[in-house]
């Protein structure tokens, strides 16, 4: 009994005692070590202290530049999530995100899942986003070997020749949430796994960058400029297309006798010798850099700076697509920003580098789409009609908010997934009947 006193700590020897005394004969009698004593904690060995609910997203997959985009959505819902972007290919501009997403995953070169499970080991996500396709695969595999909850969005129909079918099923019954490009996806995969598949259509997982920005009181002012005027914008055109497009604005006018052209150079510099050269074409024009402002008599308005592309996509109902008819080393503009500020488009056959996007446009029916330069005065008298105009603009305006809607599936997965997990629940519980 009196061993069990002395183990347990219940006949404790003075803070001052050196194993001497009744207590440390006792102890040294017995052979019960003395317990040590605590010595003062240094400043510099206290531990960190650590935010009791942050945990790591992994996100892995080709597009840098969406998982950027949504690193900032997901600072503003998740705030103790701190993001792990994959790194930008060479050449590409870094990411800006936030405080919670300063670090870049690379997935190891070589193949194996040894080598996918150590990194995965080094890297300790507690949770992965994986974008694009998925099979069965030596990192994929790892990440569920390693019970880290997957959720896979962007997800497109798998090749037709899928093999190994038991571990595709396994593969895909080990996945949190599956976010699918389309309904054809939907099938194949609910074919390949198992039943209840936490599965949705959810769309394309693409960057949602803001639109260009304006000053509010400048659009209100050049609003009242106008006063209605029908107007219609060429969006850094190549110094190939500038007089074709000044030559369609000429047919467009004898149907619609105050259209106004406005004309923004890719080069700012360029601005004075345009309407130089224009004044000797015989256009009443006015250039916006020079401090001069379109009057009832104006036909072409030059706006020189290309920063404030933002303010005139607000103020016309149409708009050019600069470089997708006679592209230079700059390539098209860029057509998303219309589509975001509900600019009707009018685009030519060329499209890198936003050829991604013109597409997804032109087969949504949200732009039109113009294969000979020399046609563009008469796509142009066509859309003028403002229910015309409107009606492509809804259509680009839907299709550049997929982006935005497929960010809201992916951050209530990531919620639904973390609190499961917070709560103890199985990664990838599996229901009868979901999908």
């Amino acid at each position: 009994m009196l061993r069990r006193a002395v183990q347990s700590g219940l006949v404790r020897a003075s803070p001052g005692e050196s194993g001497r005394g009744p207590v440390g004969w006792l102890r040294r009698a017995l052979g019960v070590a003395r317990p040590a004593e605590p010595g003062p904690r240094l400043p510099s060995e206290r531990q960190p202290v650590l935010r009791a609910h942050t945990r790591r997203l992994l996100c892995i997959g080709p597009d840098h530049r969406a998982f950027a985009d949504l690193s900032d959505r997901l600072a503003d819902d998740l705030p103790d999530l701190e993001i792990l972007l994959p790194a930008a290919p060479p050449g590409a501009m870094a990411a800006t995100t936030g405080a919670e997403a300063s670090r870049a995953s690379q997935p190891p070169a070589e193949r194996g899942r040894r080598a996918a499970g150590r990194w995965i080991a080094a890297t300790a996500p507690d949770l992965a986003l994986w974008h694009g396709e998925i099979g069965p695969g030596p990192l994929l595999e790892a990440l569920l070997a390693a019970q880290v909850p997957v959720v896979a969005v962007d997800v497109p129909t798998p090749p037709g020749e899928v093999g190994r079918r038991r571990a595709w099923r396994n593969l895909l019954g080990g996945l949190s949430r599956i976010l699918v490009r389309d309904e054809a996806a939907a099938r194949a995969l609910r074919q390949l796994g198992p039943a209840g598949l936490r599965l949705e259509v959810a769309g394309r997982f693409v960057p949602v960058p803001d639109p260009p920005p304006c000053d509010e009181s400048d659009r209100d002012h050049f609003a009242q400029l106008l006063h209605g005027r029908p107007a219609w914008l060429a969006v850094l055109p190549t110094e190939a297309e500038i007089p074709a497009f000044v030559e369609a604005h000429r047919l467009a006018l004898q149907g619609a006798h105050r259209l106004l052209l406005l004309l923004c150079p890719r080069d700012p510099a360029q601005g004075a010798a345009l309407a130089s050269w224009l004044r000797g074409e015989g256009w009443r024009v006015a250039r916006h850099n020079a401090g001069e402002e379109p009057d009832d008599g104006t036909e072409v308005f030059v706006v020189d700076d290309p920063g404030e592309i933002g303010l005139w996509y607000r103020l016309a109902p149409i708009c050019a697509i600069g470089g997708s008819f006679r592209p230079d080393a700059g390539g098209a503009a860029d057509p998303a920003d219309a589509a975001r500020l509900g600019s009707a488009i009018l685009c030519g056959p060329e499209g890198a580098p936003h050829a991604e996007w013109i597409e997804r446009l032109d087969r949504a029916g949200g732009m039109a789409r113009v294969q000979e330069l020399g046609s563009l005065g008469v796509v142009l008298s066509d859309m003028l009609p403002p229910d015309r105009a409107a009606s492509l603009a809804q259509v680009a305006w839907d299709v550049a908010s997929d982006g935005a809607r497929v960010q809201e599936r992916v951050v209530a997965a990531l919620r639904d997934v973390l609190r499961d997990t917070s709560s103890g629940a199985p990664p990838g519980p599996r229901a009868r009947g979901e999908g």
